[in-house]
């Protein structure tokens, strides 16, 4: 199947409208089947692909954030015969991610990128303030699909 998406030149991928997406009631419910989880990942994943992307130097993988990436890593590696649940709650952490309601100048940021506090939370509300998803973010949004994908491979 070949689909020709047509991209627009500064057609770039605002965060409200991804999330806007979806029913994102049964995200936060946690009330899907896995494969409502599957179309799902699939549709983001075409979607995301409609858009042009730039990057930006002001994006950054907050303590938070890295941190709802390691914890769906962490849930493929483990054994948990509950697939469902894992799934589930990968899924809500992978929301809370795309969501970044809570991108903030975290110590661990400050300690990694060994800058001064004012400093990472101009660059964090540089980069929330127009709401587009930059490159950097989308290719770490795909990675975390992918991951999910993996889960509900099972």
């Amino acid at each position: 199947m070949n689909e020709k998406v047509e991209i627009k030149k500064n057609n770039y991928l605002k965060r409200e409208d991804f999330l806007n997406l979806v029913d994102n009631k049964k995200i936060w419910s946690k009330s899907m089947t896995i494969d409502e989880v599957k179309y799902l990942l699939d549709f983001l994943e075409k979607e995301i692909d409609k858009y042009n992307y730039v990057s930006d130097k002001d994006f950054l993988m907050d303590g938070r954030r890295q941190g709802l990436k390691l914890k769906i890593e962490s849930r493929l590696s483990n054994n948990n015969k509950n697939i469902s649940e894992n799934v589930l709650e990968s899924l809500f952490n992978f929301w809370e991610f795309v969501n970044n309601e809570y991108y903030v100048a975290s110590l661990e940021a400050l300690e990694r990128l060994n800058i001064k506090r004012e400093e990472l939370e101009k660059r964090c509300n540089k980069y929330t303030q127009d709401g587009i998803i930059c490159l950097e973010e989308k290719n770490v949004i795909l990675e975390i699909i992918q991951i999910l994908k993996k889960i509900v491979s099972y």
